[in-house]
């Protein structure tokens, strides 16, 4: 697993348009109030909390106790403690536990990281991954209000993030979605998580990343575990029955309509936007490294973040210097890191790879 203590300051925040650098979370007033924490089938009281419990975890259980405690949600870690979740379940929710643990074994075995999973033990540790599945839009508003009491910058957010479903954020690292949001049919909690944790992954390890890298994992972990796919970011509109299931048929159609890969179309592809040709690229490409090329994936990625930290940042002669805003590694860098990592044919493969299909497992029951 790839392991990252901070990240590089960026400028995007993935709810809205902004990000920021991971940092240790500001400590709570007080250690949760009357906040348990549930490990490994016991419960501690925050202030009690086991000592080999590094300080991140630590001081992401005690941001986010206070919440807990008043609205009612229960603090829960996974085995290997570095997932924090929040739910209301009044039981121990054992699947929303599994996916968490199904989502980081996909993940370990896709990014084929050198380094083991994380320890518990040690001064600071990895910094956790907080997952917050709220109830109702209620508890969703109040989440988004104490979420952004922790960093000036999300004040803006704040104010708009109430009427979506959902975010993604870097600092702090966390995720939340509404079990089932109002007015929305086709939605699946479960892919939520899955969806979520992923760029969660993908962020604390490699920080900043393209576009349709981000997303086009999420999407594999969502189709590789639950055998569907429900997350569709920035887009509006109707999503038919279909679209959770066919992404390799509506793929190869798309390819028959051109001669090669439309990478610029991929590459290109800014956050905050929706582009349907594109988000089935971007899955068909991370399948195919996953599939043709196993193990490639983790070195290109190392490869775009050391191109994004390198170029994201404008350098003066005086020795001063600043960050580019909204910069993504550009189309060329893209295509160069590909073809320098797999050859220059890769784009040939890909497109081979597509026309043949990829096989998929059958929809999941709704």
């Amino acid at each position: 697993m790839c392991i990252r203590k901070f990240l590089p300051v960026c400028p995007l925040l993935f709810a809205a348009g902004l990000s920021h650098a991971t940092t240790p979370l500001p400590h709570a007033p007080a250690a949760g109030g009357d906040a348990i924490l549930h490990w490994q089938r016991d419960r501690y009281p925050l202030a009690e909390l086991p000592a080999e419990l590094p300080r991140t975890t630590r001081s992401a259980l005690e941001s986010y106790g206070p919440w807990a405690v008043e609205n009612g949600y229960k603090l829960h870690l996974n085995e290997r403690g570095d997932v924090v979740l929040l739910s209301r379940a009044t039981k121990r929710p054992k699947r929303e536990l599994g996916l968490i643990e199904k989502t980081d074994a996909y993940l370990d075995l896709l990014l084929a990281a050198e380094e083991g999973p994380p320890s518990t033990a040690g001064q600071d540790g990895v910094f956790p991954l907080v997952l917050i599945q709220a109830k109702n839009q209620g508890d969703y508003a109040a989440l988004v209000d104490h979420v952004a009491s922790m960093e000036p910058y999300l004040a803006p957010w704040a104010r708009s993030g109430k009427r979506d479903a959902g975010f993604v954020l870097e600092r702090p690292l966390c995720a939340a979605w509404m079990e089932d949001p109002p007015g929305v049919e086709e939605w699946s909690p479960d892919n939520e998580l899955i969806h979520r944790m992923a760029r969660l992954r993908l962020l604390r390890c490699f920080g900043q990343l393209p576009n349709w890298v981000t997303l086009g994992v999420a999407w594999a972990a969502e189709d590789t575990i639950s055998r569907g796919i429900y997350c569709f970011p920035y887009r509006d509109g109707f999503v038919g029955v279909g679209e959770h299931s066919s992404w390799s048929k509506t793929l190869k159609r798309f390819i028959k309509k051109r001669d090669d890969v439309p990478f610029d179309l991929v590459s290109e592809w800014r956050r905050g936007t929706w582009n349907q040709e594109a988000a089935y690229y971007a899955f068909g490409i991370v399948r195919f490294l996953e599939r043709v090329h196993p193990g490639a994936l983790a070195p290109f990625l190392k490869e775009l973040q050391a191109t994004y930290a390198d170029k994201s940042i404008e350098r003066f002669p005086d020795g001063s210097w600043k960050t580019r805003p909204n910069y993504q590694v550009s189309n060329e860098d893209q295509t160069a890191l590909l073809e320098e990592r797999l050859g220059e044919t890769v784009f040939e493969e890909m497109a081979k790879f597509f026309r043949k299909g990829m096989p998929e497992g059958k929809r999941k029951g709704r």
